[in-house]
């Protein structure tokens, strides 16, 4: 659970309005994160980036293809969206040694408007984008718990396990279809689909810029102990 908490606290961070002191991790790596990004040392010298790039739904319009009661309904902070973790590494200079690859992929159809469906295991929460569907998701037992239906999936061999994982193929043409194609957070519950809630595209072309042009900028004070 805690991975998905991190993420949200990075998405809700804003950049520091001054230098600050660079805190330490558990391997006691200096890191400094902001507005979505996360530079840290990795203890050779170089760097590891983790960017985070998050499509919010809108429960507004979602679509009930078994009819019903509206399950789903704007919530002021738990919100359908779709999150993306994308890591790379750096040079001791700052420059680029690997591409930008998917690691993490966290998904939320939003807090249930009334009751939640129950039980947790009749239901199969997967992303549905173009023609590509996901393979099921994992439901995350604690979010279930205030009726929320949110799983996060990861690559495999991680030290606190995912929900959910899969191959680093299959993880990233999902997340390929997700970046460029028509995308949605599905539910079903008993094999029958209940709920999808548009996530509507956003580009990431800007979210990269400026992630880039931190980085830039946070490298050398990291070398020094400090955060940009």
């Amino acid at each position: 659970m805690h991975k998905l908490l991190i993420m949200s606290l990075f998405l809700a961070a804003a950049f520091p309005a001054r230098a600050q002191e660079a805190v330490k991790d558990l391997d006691g790596h200096r890191f400094c994160n902001a507005d979505g990004v996360d530079l840290r040392e990795t203890g050779d010298g170089g760097y590891k980036v983790d960017i985070v790039t998050s499509g919010v739904g809108d429960a507004a319009a979602a679509v009930y293809p078994a009819g019903g009661a509206r399950l789903f309904a704007q919530h002021a902070e738990l919100k359908p969206y779709i999150s993306i973790n994308y890591e790379f590494l750096l040079d001791a200079a700052g420059n680029p040694r690997s591409r930008p690859a998917p690691v993490r992929m966290s998904v939320s159809t939003g807090r249930f408007a009334g009751p939640r469906l129950e039980p947790m295991e009749s239901l199969t929460l997967w992303v549905r984008a173009g023609d590509v569907a996901s393979s099921p998701i994992g439901i995350n037992s604690a979010f279930y718990n205030i009726a929320l239906v949110a799983g996060e999936v990861g690559l495999p061999g991680s030290s606190n396990p995912y929900d959910t994982e899969w191959s680093e193929t299959e993880l990233g043409k999902v997340v390929m279809a997700v970046e460029s194609k028509e995308r949605w957070v599905m539910l079903s519950k008993d094999g029958q689909e209940v709920a999808r809630i548009p996530v509507p595209q956003q580009s990431l072309v800007e979210i990269r810029e400026k992630a880039v042009a931190w980085i830039r900028k946070t490298v050398p004070l990291l070398k020094q102990g400090r955060c940009g």
